[in-house]
């Protein structure tokens, strides 16, 4: 019995009188992204004996978005900051899992948390969450073969240049029922990398309501947005109707000039309303460098603003609601021409 199974291991460990070479699994590659040093977390990745633990310091002068190329897990630590962690977490969708560590407040959009205290969370758990996420990045990784898996851009053409350059801030714009729409927006817009405004119509008077509303839509906190809009971070801001004659506001054309003056690039979309208020801004806006689009007008209960805007030409695209939420979570900043004043256009 013994000789048997002597026998049966040789033939196991043989092929042709040739030895088998013993396999190995393939592990993660993480790279951790943070300023001034990576503390625990790069001690206690190394612990579990993951292989290729890289990491990234912006403040040594090291680029974060080509530090992070090839990776399946990336960790982003809070010495970054938010606004640069939305950016470079946007950077990597389709390619890598990211994890925030120790992010508490509004969730990052597309990413996964891991606790401040490296401590809080055992060997065998950090190791099976971040190896079942390496395995869902590798899975779902745009392939370069013919025929492999690819992700789909949901951006049209007409927008897409804008887009690419880099988009400040994302405005929502309508009258009368545009609140309906701007429900749907918030109920599935994640956080988005740039901040994202609602100028939308609503009483002076019901304005905390109005807010609440929002807040409660979005699940997560609501800004005013301020009489100096520039240096904006990601979240979600309103524009409050202003305070006085019981008229539904705000001023859809000087809450957008208002954004241009700043020297913001605009990413403005036209909802459901009545009249043509708005026009004259989402004009300011194009001239700064920013894009128009508009809610395709069957998903409008009034298709006034809309088709004003269609008709001096200004939006590069009708877009259902769906596709709209799409582009916003895609969206990211970039080298802005409108914040230099010698480029800018006398328009803005």
């Amino acid at each position: 019995m013994a000789a048997g199974r002597g026998s049966l291991k040789r033939r196991c460990l043989t092929a042709d009188e040739r030895a088998v070479a013993a396999s190995t699994r393939t592990r993660a590659r993480i790279v951790l992204v943070g300023r001034g040093g990576h503390g625990p977390w790069l001690a206690r990745l190394r612990a579990v004996a993951l292989h290729e633990v890289a990491c990234v310091d912006p403040s040594k002068g090291q680029d974060a978005r080509e530090g992070v190329e090839g990776a399946d897990v990336v960790v982003l630590l809070p010495s970054l900051g938010r606004a640069e962690a939305v950016t470079l977490a946007a950077s990597v969708e389709g390619h890598a899992v990211v994890f925030a560590v120790g992010d508490e407040g509004a969730p990052l959009v597309g990413c996964r948390r891991l606790p401040a205290d490296p401590a809080a969370v055992d060997d065998r758990t950090l190791r099976t969450r971040l190896n079942a996420a390496a395995a869902r990045a590798r899975h779902t990784r745009r392939s370069t073969r013919p025929g492999g898996l690819r992700h789909l851009d949901p951006t049209p053409p007409a927008l897409a240049e804008a887009v690419a350059r880099g988009i400040d801030v994302a405005v929502f714009a309508g009258a009368e029922g545009a609140d309906e729409q701007i429900d749907r927006v918030l109920a599935a817009l994640a956080p988005s990398s740039v901040p994202f405004v609602v100028v939308v119509h609503h009483l002076p008077s019901k304005r905390a309501a109005f807010r609440s509303r929002l807040a409660r839509l979005a699940k997560g906190p609501v800004f005013v947005l301020p009489a100096n809009p520039a240096g904006l971070e990601p979240g979600i801001f309103f524009a409050a109707a202003p305070l006085g004659r019981e008229r539904p506001g705000p001023d859809l054309d000087l809450t957008l000039t208002n954004l241009v003056d700043a020297g913001q690039r605009v990413f403005v979309t036209f909802g459901s309303g009545l009249g043509d208020e708005g026009v004259w801004g989402a004009r300011a806006v194009l001239d700064a460098g920013g894009a128009v689009a508009a809610i395709e007008p069957a998903a409008c209960r009034h298709q006034a603003l809309v088709q004003a805007a269609c008709t001096e030409k200004l939006p590069s695209v009708l877009l259902s609601i769906p596709a709209y939420v799409a582009i916003v979570r895609r969206l990211v900043t970039g080298d802005c021409a409108a914040n230099v004043p010698a480029r800018r256009s006398p328009a803005a």
